[in-house]
């Protein structure tokens, strides 16, 4: 597990690197920019209501299925008030309106693929959360080596991005499968329970 997690902090930095020798100064910048306010975007949006979630299955031995759908739909509320406030601000920012769509996509499937790993850690399945970080982070880096080493694209920011969405999805597929098959989820949320 520990080495697994260092693959993802040394995929990460050699991702930097790479950027940095095969970019611009701007869109490397661009990208440390982009990926810090994804982490902000995660931070802001989650309100560490994981923490009570978490609490809340372990004291129960297992996932509710109330405690999920319950911090679904707060989620959903949070994207949509954070995005809202985002895409006033986007057209006006560094990034600018095209990137918008990009950072509301990766923004929630990051927060996404972060609870999922935190339900399967409060499980007791710490090894699969964390083969669910290698997809999404440690892979990153590898599939875009292979992509632009042996020219199949140019370097840009956009492939970046497109193969970070496509990682998340991948990630979030494998733990909706792992969470269903522990704890067999079925989405039960009813408007008194908020």
């Amino acid at each position: 597990n520990a080495s697994l997690r260092l693959s993802v902090i040394a995929s990460r930095f050699l991702l930097l690197l790479y950027l940095q020798a095969n970019l611009s100064t701007t869109e490397a910048g661009y990208f440390v920019l982009f990926i810090t306010s994804v982490a902000l975007f995660v931070y802001v949006s989650g309100w560490d209501y994981y923490s009570f979630s978490n609490r809340s299955i372990i004291q129960r031995e297992g996932v509710s299925n109330k405690v999920i759908s319950s911090h679904l739909i707060l989620l959903s509320i949070s994207y949509l008030i954070i995005l809202t406030l985002f895409f006033i601000v986007a057209p006006s920012s560094a990034y600018g309106f095209q990137l918008f769509y990009l950072f509301a996509i990766i923004g929630i499937l990051e927060q996404l693929t972060m609870e999922g790993g935190r339900y399967l850690v409060a499980i007791k399945k710490p090894l699969i959360a964390t083969l669910s970080i290698v997809i999404r982070t440690s892979l990153l880096f590898l599939v875009y080596f292979l992509l632009t080493f042996f020219d199949i694209y140019e370097h840009s920011l956009s492939l970046v991005f497109y193969i970070w969405i496509l990682l998340d999805f991948i990630s979030l597929y494998y733990l909706a499968l792992s969470i269903n098959k522990e704890q067999n989820y079925k989405f039960d949320f009813q408007l008194k329970d908020f």
